[in-house]
């Protein structure tokens, strides 16, 4: 019973660890974290943009696009939660976008990196094979629905 108990335990402990985020040590240390995410989501928005030219009606609906970009943005996504593991709240000095409520609710944040995994793994799937016009805009507005759920709780309003 007590290594059941242990193993409990540090099991308990590794998967506390996987949710909350070290504080960053320095403000240069803050600085590399808030470049390299800024970095990621300027790639990501570079990665949404002919979805989102199609959904605007601005390009003609182009399944092997799709796919290409659907696919580029999964495996961006999935890496969101990493670009957090870095707390840079303790340097209000340095320009961010990032709320403070990404790591008071660390959990959810990563909930809603995973729902946007999971709507462009949908796209991409649906792309395949010359996919459909017809889904095209159900899904890809997932997506931009799953980005906005970070926009909307976790990043500064820009005005």
């Amino acid at each position: 019973m007590n290594r059941l108990v242990s193993f409990g335990i540090a099991a308990s402990l590794l998967a506390s660890a996987a949710v909350w985020a070290a504080p960053a040590k320095d403000a240069a240390e803050a600085q590399k974290a808030i470049d390299a995410r800024s970095a990621h989501f300027k790639e990501m928005g570079k990665a949404m943009e002919p979805i989102g030219n199609m959904l605007r009606r601005k390009a003609p609906y182009d399944a092997a696009i799709v796919e290409k970009q659907s696919a580029q943005i999964v495996e961006l996504a999935k890496l969101i939660p990493s670009k957090y593991e870095t707390d840079t709240r303790k340097f209000p000095d340095i320009k961010t976008e990032a709320l403070d409520g990404i790591w008071a609710s660390k959990a959810d944040f990563d909930a809603k990196a995973d729902g946007l995994v999971k709507a462009a793994t949908e796209l991409n799937g649906k792309s395949k094979g010359g996919g459909s016009a017809d889904t095209f805009t159900k899904d890809a507005a997932a997506v931009g629905k799953a980005c906005s759920a970070c926009h909307d709780n976790y990043r500064i309003k820009k005005s």
